[in-house]
């Protein structure tokens, strides 16, 4: 064999090898959706228990009043304020589809007096 094309042939395979070596992201293999009633203001519902399987989510304000999210650890439902929590404008959306897992616990809370619904869906690996 050529020297030339034995060269070639073992550039090919290294780089074979090292496109199959790189690392890659996990895929979400499966997913859940559901409709949340995020409480009056002074407590709140858990949206996304904090777990390490989360791969993406996406929560959508699909009520006609702005409601609180917090990013609350272990899950634990409390108040959220201005401190705790962003406000989502109703019929606005927030998301976090960013490589990697999320392994933090959300919350909600309506701005009223009176319970508002939200919609999420959350991948998992």
């Amino acid at each position: 064999m050529k020297r030339s094309l034995l060269r070639v042939l073992v550039a090919a395979q290294l780089l074979a090898l090292l496109l199959v070596a790189a690392p890659a992201w996990p895929q979400a293999t499966g997913g859940t959706s559901a409709e949340i009633s995020c409480p009056a203001a002074g407590s709140s519902a858990n949206v996304i228990a904090a777990n390490t399987r989360t791969f993406a989510w996406v929560i959508v304000n699909t009520s006609d009043t702005d409601v609180r999210i917090g990013f609350i650890a272990k899950g634990l439902t409390s108040n959220l304020t201005t401190g705790t929590s962003i406000v989502l404008r109703a019929g606005s959306s927030i998301s976090d589809d960013l490589p990697g897992t999320f392994v933090g616990g959300l919350n909600c809370m309506s701005t009223t007096a009176s319970a508002k619904s939200i919609s999420f869906l959350r991948t998992s690996r």
